[in-house]
Protein backbone atom coordinates (compact mmCIF):
# COMPACT_ATOMS: atom_id res chain seq x y z
CA UNK A 1 0.00 0.00 0.00
CA UNK A 2 1.15 3.75 -0.99
CA UNK A 3 -0.14 6.92 -0.31
CA UNK A 4 0.67 9.86 -2.28
CA UNK A 5 -0.04 13.84 -1.38
CA UNK A 6 -2.10 15.46 -3.88
CA UNK A 7 -0.89 18.99 -2.06
CA UNK A 8 2.90 18.06 -2.12
CA UNK A 9 3.16 15.18 -4.06
CA UNK A 10 5.36 13.25 -1.91
CA UNK A 11 4.66 9.58 -1.40
CA UNK A 12 4.64 7.22 1.55
CA UNK A 13 6.98 4.57 2.10
CA UNK A 14 5.43 1.46 0.43
CA UNK A 15 3.97 -0.36 3.58
CA UNK A 16 4.00 -4.14 3.28
CA UNK A 17 1.68 -6.96 4.76
CA UNK A 18 1.51 -10.70 5.01
CA UNK A 19 -2.23 -11.98 4.12
CA UNK A 20 -4.11 -15.37 3.22
CA UNK A 21 -6.94 -13.82 2.58
CA UNK A 22 -8.46 -10.49 0.87
CA UNK A 23 -12.12 -9.07 1.57
CA UNK A 24 -13.10 -7.40 -2.06
CA UNK A 25 -16.30 -4.91 -2.97
CA UNK A 26 -18.38 -5.24 -5.70
CA UNK A 27 -19.01 -3.10 -8.38
CA UNK A 28 -21.51 -0.47 -7.49
CA UNK A 29 -24.99 -2.36 -7.61
CA UNK A 30 -24.40 -4.15 -10.78
CA UNK A 31 -26.65 -6.76 -12.10
CA UNK A 32 -23.96 -8.91 -13.04
CA UNK A 33 -19.77 -9.09 -11.93
CA UNK A 34 -16.79 -10.60 -12.66
CA UNK A 35 -14.08 -10.99 -10.08
CA UNK A 36 -11.83 -9.42 -12.21
CA UNK A 37 -13.69 -6.25 -11.47
CA UNK A 38 -13.64 -6.84 -8.07
CA UNK A 39 -9.79 -7.12 -8.18
CA UNK A 40 -9.57 -3.86 -10.32
CA UNK A 41 -11.57 -2.03 -7.47
CA UNK A 42 -9.17 -3.36 -5.28
CA UNK A 43 -6.15 -2.12 -6.58
CA UNK A 44 -7.72 1.37 -8.08
CA UNK A 45 -6.78 4.71 -6.72
CA UNK A 46 -8.83 5.69 -3.49
CA UNK A 47 -9.05 9.28 -2.18
CA UNK A 48 -8.60 10.08 1.42
CA UNK A 49 -9.53 13.27 3.06
CA UNK A 50 -8.37 14.76 5.97
CA UNK A 51 -4.85 12.97 6.31
CA UNK A 52 -1.70 14.00 8.26
CA UNK A 53 0.69 15.01 5.71
CA UNK A 54 4.44 15.60 7.48
CA UNK A 55 5.94 16.89 4.15
CA UNK A 56 3.43 19.55 3.84
CA UNK A 57 3.41 20.34 7.68
CA UNK A 58 7.16 20.86 7.42
CA UNK A 59 6.93 23.28 4.84
CA UNK A 60 4.18 24.86 6.92
CA UNK A 61 6.64 25.15 9.97
CA UNK A 62 9.35 26.39 7.94
CA UNK A 63 7.28 29.24 6.40
CA UNK A 64 6.30 30.43 9.93
CA UNK A 65 9.83 30.26 11.31
CA UNK A 66 11.54 32.27 8.35
CA UNK A 67 8.57 34.48 8.82
CA UNK A 68 9.50 35.19 12.57
CA UNK A 69 13.34 35.13 11.74
CA UNK A 70 12.66 37.98 9.32
CA UNK A 71 10.63 39.86 11.49
CA UNK A 72 13.42 39.62 13.98
CA UNK A 73 16.39 40.56 11.73
CA UNK A 74 14.47 43.52 10.25
CA UNK A 75 13.30 45.05 13.69
CA UNK A 76 15.76 45.26 15.45
CA UNK A 77 19.47 47.43 14.26
CA UNK A 78 21.13 45.91 17.76
CA UNK A 79 20.82 42.33 19.10
CA UNK A 80 20.73 41.71 22.78
CA UNK A 81 21.46 37.92 24.34
CA UNK A 82 18.38 37.03 24.44
CA UNK A 83 17.51 37.60 20.78
CA UNK A 84 20.99 35.94 19.91
CA UNK A 85 19.55 33.03 21.32
CA UNK A 86 16.24 33.05 19.96
CA UNK A 87 17.71 33.49 16.45
CA UNK A 88 20.28 30.39 17.05
CA UNK A 89 17.16 28.44 18.13
CA UNK A 90 15.37 28.83 15.31
CA UNK A 91 18.35 28.57 13.16
CA UNK A 92 18.99 24.77 13.88
CA UNK A 93 15.20 24.30 14.59
CA UNK A 94 15.02 25.74 10.48
CA UNK A 95 17.54 23.75 9.30
CA UNK A 96 16.96 20.33 10.95
CA UNK A 97 13.48 20.81 9.17
CA UNK A 98 15.60 21.89 5.96
CA UNK A 99 17.27 18.06 6.08
CA UNK A 100 14.23 16.07 7.15
CA UNK A 101 12.49 17.64 3.83
CA UNK A 102 14.83 16.16 1.67
CA UNK A 103 13.70 13.00 2.59
CA UNK A 104 10.52 13.49 3.67
CA UNK A 105 7.04 11.12 3.08
CA UNK A 106 3.84 11.61 4.20
CA UNK A 107 4.05 9.65 7.72
CA UNK A 108 3.53 12.19 10.41
CA UNK A 109 4.64 9.43 13.43
CA UNK A 110 7.90 9.31 13.01
CA UNK A 111 8.24 13.21 12.66
CA UNK A 112 6.07 14.14 15.66
CA UNK A 113 8.74 11.80 17.87
CA UNK A 114 12.03 13.35 16.02
CA UNK A 115 10.65 16.56 16.57
CA UNK A 116 9.88 15.66 20.24
CA UNK A 117 13.90 14.89 20.29
CA UNK A 118 14.58 17.99 18.74
CA UNK A 119 12.60 20.01 20.89
CA UNK A 120 15.09 19.07 23.39
CA UNK A 121 18.29 20.65 22.10
CA UNK A 122 17.34 24.01 21.65
CA UNK A 123 15.77 26.45 23.64
CA UNK A 124 12.31 25.89 24.99
CA UNK A 125 11.00 29.38 24.67
CA UNK A 126 12.14 29.69 21.25
CA UNK A 127 10.97 26.54 19.86
CA UNK A 128 8.10 26.55 17.13
CA UNK A 129 5.49 23.78 17.39
CA UNK A 130 4.72 21.56 14.00
CA UNK A 131 2.43 22.97 12.41
CA UNK A 132 0.19 19.63 11.73
CA UNK A 133 -1.40 19.98 8.03
CA UNK A 134 -4.17 17.74 6.84
CA UNK A 135 -4.36 16.86 2.89
CA UNK A 136 -6.25 14.87 0.67
CA UNK A 137 -4.18 11.30 0.00
CA UNK A 138 -4.08 9.54 -2.78
CA UNK A 139 -4.02 5.38 -1.78
CA UNK A 140 -3.09 2.74 -3.99
CA UNK A 141 -3.07 -1.21 -3.08
CA UNK A 142 -0.94 -3.72 -5.10
CA UNK A 143 -0.27 -7.14 -4.43
CA UNK A 144 3.81 -7.97 -4.25
CA UNK A 145 4.10 -11.87 -3.10
CA UNK A 146 0.91 -14.40 -3.27
CA UNK A 147 0.30 -16.96 -0.11
CA UNK A 148 0.28 -20.62 -1.54
CA UNK A 149 -3.50 -20.80 -0.64
CA UNK A 150 -5.71 -17.41 -1.25
CA UNK A 151 -9.23 -16.83 0.54
CA UNK A 152 -11.37 -14.41 -1.39
CA UNK A 153 -14.31 -12.70 0.67
CA UNK A 154 -16.64 -10.88 -1.33
CA UNK A 155 -18.67 -7.84 0.90
CA UNK A 156 -22.32 -7.84 -0.01
CA UNK A 157 -23.24 -5.84 2.96
CA UNK A 158 -24.80 -2.17 2.09
CA UNK A 159 -26.30 0.44 3.93
CA UNK A 160 -29.27 2.79 2.89
CA UNK A 161 -29.50 6.43 3.47
CA UNK A 162 -31.21 5.42 6.62
CA UNK A 163 -28.11 3.36 7.62
CA UNK A 164 -30.24 -0.13 7.36
CA UNK A 165 -28.20 -2.66 6.01
CA UNK A 166 -29.03 -4.86 3.19
CA UNK A 167 -27.32 -7.55 0.91
CA UNK A 168 -26.09 -6.55 -2.41
CA UNK A 169 -27.87 -8.98 -4.86
CA UNK A 170 -25.26 -8.70 -7.37
CA UNK A 171 -24.44 -11.85 -9.00
CA UNK A 172 -20.67 -12.66 -9.12
CA UNK A 173 -19.00 -14.92 -12.24
CA UNK A 174 -15.80 -16.20 -11.57
CA UNK A 175 -13.88 -18.60 -13.25
CA UNK A 176 -12.20 -22.08 -12.60
CA UNK A 177 -8.82 -20.58 -13.27
CA UNK A 178 -7.88 -17.41 -11.61
CA UNK A 179 -5.29 -15.18 -13.42
CA UNK A 180 -4.26 -11.78 -10.83
CA UNK A 181 -0.84 -11.65 -12.62
CA UNK A 182 -2.05 -8.17 -13.90
CA UNK A 183 -2.74 -6.95 -10.32
CA UNK A 184 0.60 -7.85 -8.88
CA UNK A 185 3.87 -4.95 -8.38
CA UNK A 186 5.66 -7.42 -10.76
CA UNK A 187 4.13 -8.41 -13.51
CA UNK A 188 3.73 -12.18 -12.50
CA UNK A 189 3.00 -14.61 -15.29
CA UNK A 190 2.91 -17.15 -12.50
CA UNK A 191 0.20 -16.03 -10.13
CA UNK A 192 -2.58 -18.63 -11.04
CA UNK A 193 -4.59 -19.98 -8.64
CA UNK A 194 -7.10 -22.92 -9.37
CA UNK A 195 -10.77 -22.90 -7.72
CA UNK A 196 -11.24 -25.65 -4.92
CA UNK A 197 -14.51 -24.35 -3.01
CA UNK A 198 -16.50 -21.71 -2.70
CA UNK A 199 -19.60 -20.86 -0.04
CA UNK A 200 -22.59 -19.25 -0.39
CA UNK A 201 -24.99 -17.44 1.58
CA UNK A 202 -28.18 -17.91 0.74
CA UNK A 203 -30.80 -14.84 2.92
CA UNK A 204 -30.55 -11.28 3.89
CA UNK A 205 -27.87 -9.23 5.19
CA UNK A 206 -29.88 -9.92 8.97
CA UNK A 207 -29.39 -14.02 8.97
CA UNK A 208 -29.48 -16.99 6.25
CA UNK A 209 -27.30 -20.11 5.43
CA UNK A 210 -24.38 -20.81 4.14
CA UNK A 211 -23.65 -23.67 1.37
CA UNK A 212 -20.26 -24.75 0.52
CA UNK A 213 -19.12 -26.01 -2.52
CA UNK A 214 -15.40 -27.95 -2.69
CA UNK A 215 -14.14 -29.58 -5.81
CA UNK A 216 -12.98 -33.24 -5.93
CA UNK A 217 -10.77 -34.68 -8.00
CA UNK A 218 -10.72 -38.58 -8.09
CA UNK A 219 -12.66 -41.49 -9.52
CA UNK A 220 -15.86 -41.08 -8.10
CA UNK A 221 -18.67 -44.13 -8.43
CA UNK A 222 -22.18 -43.41 -10.25
CA UNK A 223 -23.60 -45.59 -8.08
CA UNK A 224 -23.84 -42.32 -5.95
CA UNK A 225 -25.83 -40.64 -8.99
CA UNK A 226 -28.02 -43.72 -9.56
CA UNK A 227 -26.02 -46.19 -11.65
CA UNK A 228 -23.13 -48.86 -11.04
CA UNK A 229 -20.63 -47.49 -13.43
CA UNK A 230 -17.34 -45.46 -12.75
CA UNK A 231 -16.38 -42.58 -14.51
CA UNK A 232 -12.86 -40.21 -14.20
CA UNK A 233 -13.61 -36.84 -13.52
CA UNK A 234 -14.46 -33.65 -11.50
CA UNK A 235 -17.09 -33.05 -9.50
CA UNK A 236 -18.41 -30.16 -6.70
CA UNK A 237 -19.67 -31.10 -3.48
CA UNK A 238 -22.73 -29.18 -2.84
CA UNK A 239 -22.48 -29.27 1.34
CA UNK A 240 -24.96 -28.24 3.51
CA UNK A 241 -26.65 -29.33 7.44
CA UNK A 242 -28.40 -32.69 6.20
CA UNK A 243 -27.02 -33.50 2.92
CA UNK A 244 -23.96 -33.39 0.26
CA UNK A 245 -25.22 -33.77 -3.23
CA UNK A 246 -22.87 -33.14 -6.61
CA UNK A 247 -23.18 -30.59 -8.91
CA UNK A 248 -21.46 -30.21 -12.42
CA UNK A 249 -18.26 -27.17 -13.22
CA UNK A 250 -20.86 -24.88 -14.70
CA UNK A 251 -23.25 -24.92 -11.68
CA UNK A 252 -20.34 -24.59 -9.24
CA UNK A 253 -18.67 -21.54 -10.94
CA UNK A 254 -21.71 -19.60 -11.95
CA UNK A 255 -22.71 -19.80 -8.50
CA UNK A 256 -23.55 -16.15 -7.24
Amino acid sequence: TMLTCTRCKVRSKIRYQSFTNISLDLPEMKGISHLEECFKKFTSLETITGVECASCSINSTLEVINSVLFDIEHRNSSFSYDIHCQLGSLRRQQAWLKRKLKRATVETEELTEELENMSNQVDRKYYVSIVKVKSTMKKQTFLARLPKILCLHINRLKFDVFGNSFKDPTVLSYPALLKIDGFMTNGSTKANYSLRSAVKHIGPAQGGHFVAYRRVDCIVSNSMQGTDDEDDGEYKEDLSDSHISFSDSEAFTSRS
